[in-house]
């Protein structure tokens, strides 16, 4: 074998040598970005998985948030419905008691004027009575001396002449004779009506 063929086989293995170093250096560098890319892709991954964990729980904090303030508004709107019920109830409850008063005070008002009309016609009731009674006791006396006073008045034009003072002189020839003047009917020499006891509670 000549030097030259021998240089040339050296230099051969060399460059093979070369390019299996190249190789495996590619190979190392290839693998060792391959681990870099599988290491920011599972970092990627976890991180992206952490945000989505802290978006779902500040979401269900939020949701949680956005129920308690709903549950309280309903709440207050449960309370305040509930007091304006409760406030309308009473309103009602006092126009109901205002209204039943006013219906007793009209009730016993118009007792008390129906009691008064009562007494009063009770009243004039008992006093016409009486005056009826005092007119017929009245009346009876009248009568009582209307008939003893006729009876008089007979009496004495029934009586015969000639006897005392009180004879009737005979008659003139001719002339005229005089006459005696009636008795006067009333035996108290007044009105018949002057002793009419009238009731105290009728007007004079």
């Amino acid at each position: 074998m000549t030097s030259s063929s021998r240089a040339a086989d050296f230099a051969a293995e060399q460059v093979e040598a070369i390019v299996e170093a190249a190789q495996a250096a590619a190979d190392t560098i290839r693998a060792e970005a391959q681990a870099e890319v599988d290491e920011a892709l599972r970092a990627a991954r976890e991180q992206a998985a952490a945000e989505v964990a802290q978006a779902r729980d500040q979401a269900a904090a939020e949701v949680a948030q956005a129920r308690g303030q709903a549950d309280a508004q309903r709440a207050a709107a449960h309370e305040s419905a509930e007091a304006e019920l409760a406030d309308a109830r009473r309103k009602a409850i006092a126009l109901g008691e205002d209204a039943k008063k006013e219906a007793a005070e009209l009730v016993k008002a118009a007792q008390e004027a129906a009691d008064d009309s009562l007494s009063e016609a009770r009243a004039i009731s008992a006093g016409l009575r009486q005056l009826g009674e005092a007119l017929n006791d009245q009346a009876a006396r009248i009568l009582h001396d209307v008939q003893a006073s006729h009876q008089r008045m007979q009496a004495q034009m029934k009586a015969p002449l000639g006897r005392g003072s009180d004879a009737i002189p005979p008659s003139r020839p001719g002339g005229r004779r005089r006459s005696t003047p009636p008795a006067d009917p009333s035996p108290r020499g007044g009105s018949p009506f002057e002793d009419l006891d009238v009731p105290g509670w009728v007007e004079r």
